[in-house]
């Protein structure tokens, strides 16, 4: 019972702090640039299957709703993801971290005076 007891705690509390990637990554080079470019494709990867694992449910759901809403909405979901893949080909992963150093960097000299 013990060891279920601590099983469920760490699942619902986790193992602690979250650790930051900027404390992981080297601050600058081409290894960063090669870390984060993985980082991305990841990250796109796994928003890939959620857009498709989406679409298969709302296929399944969908056949019970009539034709003419379905193709409302389809077009309507098509409208959407059109949106959203434009979003996210504009920013990547690796531009918002970068932005977030950038910060750090100036809150750090700020800091300094």
């Amino acid at each position: 019972m013990r060891w279920i007891e601590l099983f469920l705690t760490v699942v619902r509390e986790g193992l602690g702090e979250p650790i930051s990637l900027e404390f992981l990554l080297p601050h600058t080079g081409q290894e960063r640039q090669v870390i984060l470019e993985e980082v991305d494709k990841i990250a796109l990867y796994h928003y890939k299957l959620k857009v498709i694992y989406e679409d298969k449910l709302r296929r399944r759901f969908g056949r019970v709703q009539a034709s003419v809403a379905q193709n409302d909405a389809d077009a309507e979901d098509e409208a959407t993801k059109a949106l959203v893949d434009g979003v996210a080909e504009e920013i990547t992963f690796g531009e918002l971290i970068q932005g977030d150093a950038v910060d750090l960097a100036a809150e750090e000299t700020d800091e300094d005076r």
